[in-house]
């Protein structure tokens, strides 16, 4: 299966995709019916069961979607995912180069063994804490790594800091995204389903972001079944 997101975003189209956190098939498919590109999952984090991660990952295959997985950095991981047929990775709290070159390493040995062509496959790393902000140069400069990630709320505990929209921490996110850019690296970045975070989003595209992920699905779901405009009054209905 040809990866969506490396076609879109080589050929400088931008790659939108969904959390898909809800563990069932169904999850993937709205999101396919939706027009998006990717789904991430995240074993990281979320109790997927094996199962459940495989059939979700078939489903994003079936539908012609990326399947994204964050995972833990752990070669044995990521030879599972692999095997399930996953072709972007988001390794989380990528620290050094060097961890970052076993990163790359454990991906081009089991792509090698399974017969998967290496282009298909996407490395993520994400700098998340205070090692990886001294490092991020060093890894972004690691060929094998193909996309650059961050985000403020991790710096600002990185930082030790408690409010994510201090100056100190703005400037670190921006610098990281902005260095990987310009050090011809494909950087992925978060929004929240609003009309104002949109144009944030819009702002990092013009300066060469392709990679774009929504905000967990569930919240998106909470927003629109909370927003009075969903709703509209109808007579012989009352609360």
């Amino acid at each position: 299966m040809a990866n969506r997101v490396r076609e879109l975003i080589e050929s400088g189209r931008v790659a939108i995709g969904a959390h898909a956190k809800v563990p069932a098939t169904a999850t993937v498919e709205i999101a396919a019916a939706a027009g998006l590109d990717f789904v991430r999952f995240d074993p990281y984090h979320w109790p997927y069961d094996h199962e459940t991660l495989a059939a979700m990952t078939r489903a994003a295959v079936a539908k012609g979607i990326t399947p994204w997985v964050r995972c833990s950095v752990d070669a044995d991981t990521i030879r599972q995912m692999l095997e399930l047929g996953i072709r972007g990775f988001t390794f989380p709290c990528v620290s050094t180069r060097a961890q970052a070159e076993s990163i790359v390493a454990a991906v081009d040995q089991f792509v090698s063994a399974s017969g998967v062509e290496r282009r298909e496959i996407l490395v993520g790393c994400a700098i998340e804490n205070k090692s990886g902000l001294e490092s991020f140069e060093a890894i972004l400069g690691l060929d094998g790594v193909d996309i650059m990630s961050t985000g403020p709320s991790d710096l600002a505990f990185a930082l030790g800091e408690t409010d994510n929209t201090k100056p100190i921490v703005q400037e670190a996110y921006a610098r990281i995204l902005e260095t990987a850019i310009a050090a011809n690296k494909h950087v992925y970045l978060s929004t929240r389903a609003s009309r104002n975070e949109w144009g944030k989003a819009r702002q990092w595209i013009a300066k060469g972001a392709r990679v774009l992920i929504i905000e967990e699905e569930y919240r998106v779901l909470m927003k629109t079944l909370t927003n009075p405009h969903t709703w509209t009054p109808c007579e012989g209905i009352t609360q």
